[in-house]
C-alpha cells in the first residue's frame, strides 16, 4: 500500500452555479492503484469520483469516453511515454485538469507530464495531504470556471467557396435564438466581403473592424453597442466598412480577445469563417468547441474538403470529435452518395440538407430566415435537427454531443 489517507472533516458539497458536481476520474492499469487512490480521494466530499481500469489496448486514459471528467488523476504505468503523448496530442478543449502519479522519479517523465498539461506530479511514496490538497484546489478552480458564463463556440466553414456555410450558420443561429430561446451571437469574420446582417434585413451601424480595433477599451456591456439585434433576439456582428481591410492587418490576438469577451454573456457563439488558411483562421478554429465543414456533392468540393480536414487534424491537431460535416444541396440522384463522401473524408456526415432552391431563394430575396418563411419545409426541419445536435434544443432533447459540450462548459 503506497499511502494511507488521513481522517478529514466532511466538507460542504461542491457544485457549480448550475448545480452540477465536479467529476473526477481516477485511471490506472492496475486495480490496486485505483482502490488505494479512491480510498484516499473519497475523503474529499462533494466531487463525484469514478475509476477506470485501462485494459482496452489503448494508451489514452480518456479513450472512448462519451463525457470527459473535470479532473483526471492518472497513475502512469510502464508505457508512460505513449500514455502521456496521447494526452499531449489532444486539443486543449478536450483535456481535463490532470494530476499525474508515478512510481518513477524520472525527469523525462516529469517533463512529458507537464507538456501534457499536468497540474501536479506525485512520486511514490505519496504525500497524501499534498495530493488531496492539490485535488481540492483543482475542484475549486472548476467551480470558479463553472460560475463564469461561457458560450459554446461553433465555427462554420465552406469546404469550397459557395457551399452555403454563411446561409446555414445564419439560419442555425436564428433557430437557436427564435426557437430554443438561447442568448446567441452571430459573427461574420469575412472582413472584406461579409454580408451576414443582410440575410436578416439588418444594417449595422458599427462593424467588426471597429470592434476589433477598440477591443482593449471594451467590457461586457460596451461590446453590446457593436451588435445589431434581430427581432428573434439574435445578436449579429458583421462588416459595415466602406473600404476593404487587409486581412493580414488584423491582429489575431485582438480577435481572440473579442471572442472571449462576447462569449462571457452569451449561451452560444456562431462564427462564419471565410475559407482562408491564415493565422486569423487558425486562431478562431483553435478556440472553437466544434467546427462545421459544409460540403457539396462534387469532386472539387470533396477534394478541397479532404485538404481542409487534413489541415485541421494534422496541423491544428483538432480532435475529430469536434468536427461536424454537413452536406448542403443534397441530391439523392447524384452519382456521389453519402457513403462516398464518408469514405473520401473518413468522417460520417451528420446532416444532409436538401436542395431547396425555392425556399432558399425566397429567404435570400426577402432577407428573412427560413424558419420564418418556410417553417414546415424539409430544409428547415433538417436545420432544426442539426441545431439541436450542436447545442440547441429546438426539437427533442439534446444529444450526446450537446451534453458533452454542455458538460465541458459547466452546464
Amino acid at each position: 500500500m503506497f499511502f494511507q489517507a488521513p481522517e478529514q472533516k466532511p466538507q460542504q458539497s461542491r457544485h457549480n452555479r448550475r448545480g452540477r458536481n465536479v467529476t473526477v476520474l481516477i485511471a490506472s492499469r492496475r486495480q490496486q492503484d485505483l482502490d488505494q487512490i479512491m480510498r484516499a480521494a473519497e475523503r474529499i466530499e462533494g466531487p463525484v469520483f469514478s475509476t477506470r481500469l485501462i485494459c482496452n489496448g489503448h494508451c489514452d486514459p480518456l479513450y472512448g469516453l462519451e463525457e470527459l471528467p473535470d479532473i483526471l488523476i492518472f497513475r502512469a504505468g510502464d508505457a508512460w511515454r505513449e500514455e502521456l503523448q496521447t494526452l499531449k496530442d489532444r486539443s486543449p478543449q478536450s483535456v481535463p485538469m490532470i494530476l499525474v502519479l508515478s512510481e518513477h522519479d524520472d525527469a523525462d517523465m516529469l517533463r512529458s507530464a507537464m507538456q501534457a498539461g499536468a497540474r501536479d506530479f506525485f512520486i511514490e511514496p505519496f504525500d497524501t495531504d499534498a495530493l488531496l490538497e492539490s485535488v481540492s484546489q483543482l475542484v475549486r478552480e472548476c467551480l470558479d470556471k463553472g460560475n463564469e458564463s461561457k458560450a459554446v463556440l461553433t465555427t462554420f466553414m465552406n469546404a469550397k467557396g459557395g457551399a452555403g456555410a454563411s446561409l446555414i450558420a445564419t439560419n442555425v443561429a436564428h433557430i437557436m435564438a427564435e426557437v430554443s430561446k438561447l442568448n446567441v451571437a452571430l459573427i461574420d469574420l469575412d472582413i472584406q466581403f461579409g454580408g451576414l446582417p443582410y440575410y436578416l434585413d439588418l444594417t449595422p451601424k458599427y462593424g467588426i473592424i471597429e470592434a476589433i480595433e477598440r477591443v482593449n477599451e471594451l467590457d461586457e456591456v460596451a461590446i453590446n453597442g457593436f451588435f445589431v439585434k434581430h427581432a428573434s433576439g439574435l445578436h449579429v456582428l458583421g462588416s459595415c466598412s466602406n473600404h476593404l481591410e487587409m486581412v493580414d492587418d488584423i491582429e489575431p490576438e485582438k480577435v481572440s480577445k473579442l471572442i472571449a469577451l462576447i462569449a462571457k454573456n452569451h449561451d452560444q457563439l456562431i462564427i462564419d469563417l471565410p475559407r482562408h488558411i491564415n493565422l486569423l483562421a487558425t486562431t478562431v478554429v483553435e478556440q472553437s468547441d466544434q467546427v462545421v465543414i459544409v460540403v457539396q456533392q462534387s469532386l472539387t468540393s470533396l477534394h478541397d474538403a479532404v485538404r481542409l480536414l487534413g489541415f485541421l487534424k494534422r496541423d491544428i491537431v483538432l480532435n475529430p470529435e469536434r468536427i461536424q460535416i454537413v452536406v448542403n444541396r443534397f441530391d439523392k440522384k447524384s452519382d456521389i452518395t453519402l457513403r462516398d463522401i464518408e469514405k473520401a473524408l473518413k468522417h460520417v456526415p451528420y446532416s444532409a440538407l436538401p436542395n431547396a432552391y425555392k425556399e432558399v431563394s425566397e429567404s435570400i430575396q426577402s432577407a428573412k430566415p427560413l424558419h420564418t418563411i418556410a417553417r414546415r419545409a424539409h430544409i428547415t426541419k433538417e436545420l432544426m435537427k442539426f441545431e439541436t445536435h450542436i447545442g440547441g434544443h429546438s426539437i427533442g432533447q439534446p444529444g450526446a454531443i450537446s451534453r458533452f459540450f454542455a458538460r465541458l462548459h459547466g452546464a
